[in-house]
């Protein structure tokens, strides 16, 4: 915690993601973590230096599992399962997820790539592969050990 607490003291905090993306445009800061759907959003725009790049650096950083389930009493259970096995589709990820947000797929990458356009995969895929999210893509615990952790890292920045 004290080896944290002496970053921030040297570490630049922006106002949010796009404040971090608009001070890595014009070169002020030379890193810094950006949601990675606004980060091609802008690169589509023109807003961003098409030069700058994405990368996964190690350990990983966690990002937002999302989990899709159905209910116990799902009036619909079947069609429900058919809308999810459809939307986890390695075609509708490469279509929906990658092509049109701007996001990194939900399911194995390795099996959503070869369905995204050149262009798709120049914007998205560049810095970061498939195996990069597989090792380094990281579950973001809510448990009692992280919420311990936050405490900490809180209480030692006062």
């Amino acid at each position: 915690m004290k080896e944290l607490k002496a970053f921030n003291e040297v570490a630049t905090i922006t106002a949010g993601n796009a404040a971090t993306l608009d001070m890595l445009n014009r070169g002020e800061i030379y890193m810094g973590s950006v949601w990675v759907d606004m980060f091609v959003l802008w690169k589509n725009e023109g807003r961003m230096d098409p030069n700058i790049q994405v990368t996964l650096p190690d350990p990983g950083m966690p990002g937002q599992p999302m989990y899709l389930v159905i209910p116990k009493e799902a009036a619909n259970k079947d069609m429900a399962q058919k809308f999810i096995e459809m939307i986890a589709s390695p075609e509708q990820q490469a279509k929906v997820i990658v092509e049109r947000n701007g996001w990194y797929p939900g399911i194995d990458a390795k099996e959503v790539l070869p369905k995204v356009s050149k262009e798709g995969q120049d914007k998205l895929f560049k810095g970061v592969t498939p195996e990069d999210l597989a090792k380094k893509g990281l579950v973001f615990p809510l448990t009692d050990y992280f919420k311990d952790l936050l405490t900490a890292y809180e209480d030692a920045m006062k």
